[in-house]
């Protein structure tokens, strides 16, 4: 895929508040899980550093986002849990 082709989303419009909704087909076009795994990456430390619930709809046609900034960390880290999940 060229770069003319590629969708960029509008993370830092969507990270600014403290909620956003996506509806498949308008907002995004990948498939729902995909795009589930690109806003846990945007949350991320490397982006935007927070915390996020991810509430699907039960057609997967939308996804309701809250945002939770995170506080002040202690220490150089936090230990990371792989089974805990953000989707609802």
């Amino acid at each position: 895929m060229d770069r003319a082709r590629r969708r960029k989303y509008p993370w830092k419009e969507w990270f600014a508040g403290d909620r956003f909704v996506l509806v498949r087909g308008i907002d995004f076009d990948t498939r729902t899980d995909l795009m589930i795994q690109q806003i846990r990456t945007h949350a991320g430390p490397d982006y935007y550093d927070c915390t996020v619930r991810i509430t699907v709809a039960d057609d997967g046609s939308a996804l309701a986002v809250d945002i939770f900034p995170k506080g002040p960390q202690k220490g150089k880290g936090r230990p990371r849990n792989p089974k805990r999940r953000c989707v609802a």
